[in-house]
């Protein structure tokens, strides 16, 4: 008899999660480009794995996309490629750079592409590109975002044209 969950046991097993793409400390510019793979919406957490809440106490969500990318991390036994980034909202202005909150960029490009649904058939390119105001105490200046998307099959992103 197969087991129907084995693929999730294995995973769950040796798997060493799927790395993030963007992180504190880089620089503008940074990017991903790839095929959409999964995309689901979450409840965003903290630091500690705590889940956030917005201050009337609504569960804060964020857009959680892998993209299998032609990235390899040779320090990451078995990388596959995958890549995940976490699309967050909010109304910013910009204070370094341009952009917009990264799920207000992707909105943007799917838009301007035509395209109605976030699943396999989107290739979709993400780069860092900008620091908004600060606006409240003790927090990170928000980071901005500028992306394409496209069909698979309508060829590769000119990610040269996103920053400008």
């Amino acid at each position: 008899m197969t087991n129907p969950n084995r693929n999730a046991v294995d995973d769950f097993l040796f798997s060493t999660g799927i790395p993030g793409v963007f992180k504190k400390g880089d620089e503008f510019g940074k990017r991903v480009s790839g095929r959409v793979v999964n995309a689901e919406v979450k409840q965003a957490t903290d630091i500690d794995g705590k889940p956030k809440f917005f201050d009337s106490g609504e569960p804060r969500m964020e857009l959680v996309i892998d993209l299998q990318t032609d990235e390899r991390d040779p320090a990451i036994e078995g990388d596959d490629g995958v890549r995940r980034i976490y699309a967050s909202g909010g109304k910013y202005v910009a204070a370094e750079g341009t952009g917009v909150a990264m799920r207000d960029a992707i909105a943007k490009a799917m838009k301007d592409a035509g395209l109605t649904s976030l699943n396999e058939t989107v290739k979709l390119t993400v780069a860092y590109s900008g620091l908004g105001v600060q606006d409240r105490a003790g927090y990170s200046q928000p980071r901005l975002y500028v992306a394409k998307a496209e069909k698979v099959s309508g060829g590769t992103v000119d990610v040269d044209d996103l920053l400008g």
